[in-house]
């Protein structure tokens, strides 16, 4: 005989605060200065290594922040090794150049505060219609205008 039905479990709700320190926004300049180490020079549209220059400034930007926010919770700081085989950086004395940069980015945020930012769920299904609804006015122009 089966066992006897129960309730399932709810999940586990999200947090309602947000732990962050420092803003990525700070790590542009230096991330910038790195790409452009790194072989992403020129206009933010302009592709090096199959990567867009603006798209190379934000993950290294991002990731900077990352280590920082590591550093400020206490946690180890993570592996460099990640963003160089997300940059496709082979070369050691690049590696070695995101390393540093990571490692300063990690030493900076020793002792720095975290605070707790209220969460926000954002809706995907906006964005998507807007999206959708956009890309269907660029189509209908261009018809218009190839007639």
């Amino acid at each position: 005989m089966p066992a006897a039905a129960k309730p399932k479990p709810k999940p586990k709700a999200p947090p309602a605060l947000v732990q962050s320190a420092g803003n990525q926004a700070d790590f542009a300049a230096p991330a910038a200065k790195l790409a452009e180490e790194l072989g992403w020079k020129g206009e933010p549209d302009w592709v090096a290594n199959d990567i867009m220059v603006r798209d190379a400034q934000r993950f290294i930007a991002k990731t900077m922040h990352e280590h920082f926010q590591a550093a400020a919770r206490g946690l180890s700081q993570p592996d460099y090794k990640a963003a160089c085989d997300h940059l496709a950086v082979d070369n050691p004395t690049e590696q070695a150049a995101i390393d540093q940069a990571l490692k300063a980015a990690y030493a900076a945020g020793k002792g720095a505060e975290v605070k707790g930012t209220p969460a926000t769920i954002a809706g995907v299904a906006a964005n998507i219609e807007v999206s959708a609804g956009a890309g269907l006015g660029k189509l209908a122009q261009a018809e218009g205008k190839a007639r």
